[in-house]
């Protein structure tokens, strides 16, 4: 069956190309400090890529995001046992993933689309059904992604986060970057990240930044340490907010070079750093390399299903999981 034709939304300063396929992110045009507009959010060569996605470009990732312990979790009595696909652990509810499932437009216009999808009962191990609902909005120059869902039926668990990967410096022509990322200058707003075992699966601890190379508290250049010349894949506990139904600042990054500064905001309780560690200009991944991009994935702590101290992902009947994530694009003078 052929793919859906992309959706556009777009402001005076803003344009946004979306997919009914994973609910995703195709493609995101602004202008540089000269006036210079290109992509700055990495795709896949073809539409119909966008049905394997092993990546997960611009994808909406869940119904849980991130890693799963041991390929398995307890709910209200009840043991849920899931596929293994990174390591022995669940990476991103794997067969379940909604990032390679086609879900319906509802709505749209030239401001904004509504994607809604259906998680089954027992899909991938995980509990059901879950009704999810996202909304992209362009108002000027930010877009808006809010998330909903609902499980009326049993006890469930979610953790929902958009896979984009961006590179401020814009794409050329035919998809390249200009450059990696790690001259991009990042800051966060957190004192504290999640350790990680030899898996990437956190451990429970929750540690200070504080001259470290995870300090990422003022601004710094991504490749400036050690630790980053390894790539980073790691949540940061970002600072509570006073408002919780409210986004505040998560993160922000800029390109020195061509000006271009994006500014992360969120109601969502951490921030997952991945430097496309795991590109080596293969194919799926359109041919790019580790460092081509950076995520800035916004979502609950991984594994928390497993960690009572982490905030929770239960999504009781009755109740309305609601996040919301912020991507305000602008530019810096020289």
């Amino acid at each position: 069956m052929p793919a859906a034709e992309p959706i556009t939304l777009a402001s005076p300063t803003l344009s946004v190309d979306l997919i009914a396929t994973g609910a995703a992110i195709l493609e995101v045009r602004m202008p540089d400090r000269d006036g210079v507009v290109r992509n700055v959010c990495l795709r896949l060569h073809e539409l119909a890529d966008y049905a394997e996605n092993p990546s997960n470009f611009g994808a909406i990732v869940g119904p849980f995001a991130n890693r799963i312990g041991r390929a398995g979790f307890s709910l209200d009595g009840e043991r849920y046992e899931l596929p293994a696909n990174n390591g022995p652990n669940s990476l991103h509810s794997g067969p379940a993933n909604l990032a390679h499932r086609a879900w319906t437009v509802r709505e749209s216009s030239d401001r904004h689309a509504t994607f809604t999808i259906e998680h089954r009962h027992a899909a991938g191990g995980l509990p059901g059904p879950i009704a999810i609902q996202a909304t992209y909005t362009v108002d000027g120059n930010t877009l808006t992604l809010g998330y909903e869902a609902t499980s009326p039926e049993r006890p469930a668990i979610i953790n929902l986060t958009n896979h984009a990967y961006w590179n401020l410096g814009g794409l050329q022509q035919d998809g390249r970057v200009p450059g990696d990322v790690r001259g991009h200058v990042l800051q966060i707003d957190a004192d504290q990240r999640l350790v990680v075992d030899e898996n990437v699966l956190p451990t429970g601890e929750i540690v200070a930044i504080e001259q470290t190379p995870f300090d990422f508290r003022t601004p710094r250049a991504i490749g400036d340490t050690w630790e980053s010349q390894r790539g980073y894949d790691h949540c940061f506990v970002l600072r509570p907010s006073e408002n919780r139904s409210h986004p505040r600042r998560a993160a922000t990054i800029a390109d020195p070079q061509s000006g271009r500064r994006l500014t992360v905001e969120t109601t969502q309780p951490g921030v997952q750093l991945y430097t496309a560690n795991h590109f080596g200009g293969e194919d799926s991944n359109a041919g790019h390399q580790a460092f081509d991009a950076f995520c800035l994935e916004c979502q609950h702590f991984p594994n928390s299903p497993n960690m009572p101290t982490f905030p929770s992902t239960r999504l009781a009947p009755g109740d309305t999981y609601r996040e919301s994530t912020r991507y305000t694009f602008t530019t810096d003078d020289r």
